[in-house]
């Protein structure tokens, strides 16, 4: 669980880092999260998971297969500019797998269906250790995000 709420975070940062627009924070949160879906099944059929997870909803390519229909409903119930949503869900999803590959031991297949072959390059894996590091992160890119609004605040006076 905290794992997949690291994932959302990571989504809602790099939404957050590019647009004032807190609905487009949601939505990268919301992104970075939804690959894990595919670990329900840890909820009722330990080997279910272990078959599935980081093999359903892991490959690259449903970023954009999913992105599509979540910036099309944004733009139709939430009045969210559909390009800006499209990037924002697309890339909140993307960091998911991506940092899967690197910060866990668990292999993903990045590249399915064109390919099989499985990556984990795991830099750096300990449990203690992401969550410092997540720590670190979170504050160093909100300090980022409030000085460059400051920035552009100033320059616009």
């Amino acid at each position: 669980m905290p794992f997949t709420l690291i994932h959302g975070l990571l989504g809602y940062l790099l939404a957050a880092f590019f647009t004032k627009e807190k609905r487009y924070w949601l939505l990268g949160f919301i992104a970075g999260v939804l690959p894990d879906v595919d670990g329900l099944p840890l909820l009722w059929d330990r080997q279910l998971f272990y078959a599935i997870h980081h093999e359903l909803l892991h490959p690259l390519v449903y970023a954009l297969l999913f992105a599509l229909p979540a910036a099309l409903a944004a733009k139709k119930f939430f009045k969210m500019n559909a390009k800006k949503a499209f990037a924002v869900f697309a890339a909140g999803y993307l960091l998911h797998p991506l940092a899967d590959v690197f910060f866990t031991d668990w292999p993903v297949k990045l590249f399915w269906p064109l390919s099989n072959q499985q990556f984990s390059y795991p830099v750096l894996f300990d449990y203690n250790l992401h969550l410092a590091l997540l720590a670190v992160l979170a504050t160093v890119v909100h300090l980022a995000i409030n000085f460059q609004r400051k920035k552009h605040a100033t320059v616009g006076k």
